[in-house]
Parts: structure tokens; C-alpha cells; sequence
């Protein structure tokens, strides 16, 4: 485990990626993208705050999704250094 020895070549990369990870990836899905999801499915395809519902959806969707995008890329480079480091 070359994360708790932080001399370790490539810990520092292993420990941010793996931290950028499970913050940027699970905790914004946890806490946005689940919510604004179970909402979007308790609203009827059919009635009529379907558009709205939907419109607002995309609109707070889709900045959680680009944060997640972002943290995950963010984090595969840092763990691929840490690979890189320690070869």
C-alpha cells in the first residue's frame, strides 16, 4: 500500500486521484444526480409539468455530469502518473 507511505514514489498521485475520484464521482452523483434523478421519475412522462420538469432537469443535470467528467479524467491522469512514478 504505497498510499500510506506517502515517500513511495507516486503516492501523492495515487492518494489525489483516488481522492478526486470518489469526491467528484460518487458524492456528486450521491448528492446531485440521484436526487434530481428520483424526481425526474416521479413525474408522470405524460402530465403537464412533464416539459418543465424535464427543462429544469437538463439545466441542473447536466453541471453535475461535466463535474463528474472532469473529476474522473482529473483522476485517471493522476493515477496513470502514479503508475508512471513508480515503474
Amino acid at each position: 500500500m504505497g498510499v500510506l507511505d506517502l515517500a513511495t514514489p507516486g503516492a501523492m498521485a495515487m492518494l489525489a486521484g483516488g481522492a478526486i475520484y470518489v469526491v467528484g464521482m460518487f458524492v456528486v452523483t450521491v448528492a446531485g444526480n440521484v436526487p434530481l434523478n428520483n424526481a425526474l421519475e416521479a413525474t408522470a412522462a405524460d402530465g403537464p409539468e412533464a416539459e418543465s420538469m424535464w427543462a429544469r432537469y437538463m439545466q441542473r443535470w447536466l453541471p453535475f455530469n461535466h463535474i463528474r467528467t472532469l473529476a474522473c479524467t482529473v483522476s485517471l491522469g493522476l493515477l496513470i502518473l502514479a503508475l508512471v512514478e513508480r515503474a
